[in-house]
C-alpha cells in the first residue's frame, strides 16, 4: 500500500515541478511537499517498526 502511495505522491511532486513558469513558489511547494511526505513516511515506518517490537514477545 504505502508502494502505491509513493508512486501517487512521487506525481503530486512532480506537478509542482512541471508548472510552466518556474516560479519562487512552485519551488517552494515542492521543497514543502518532500520534506513532508518524508516526515510523514518515516513516521508510518516508525510505528510499523515499534507495533512488530511490541508484537515479538507474544511469538
Amino acid at each position: 500500500m504505502l508502494a502505491y502511495s509513493t508512486i501517487s505522491h512521487l506525481g503530486f511532486i512532480l506537478l509542482a515541478l512541471s508548472v510552466s513558469t518556474q516560479s519562487v513558489e512552485s519551488t517552494q511547494a515542492f521543497i514543502f511537499y518532500l520534506i513532508q511526505y518524508s516526515f510523514s513516511n518515516l513516521n508510518v515506518f516508525i510505528i510499523l517498526i515499534t507495533i512488530g517490537f511490541s508484537l515479538y514477545g507474544y511469538v
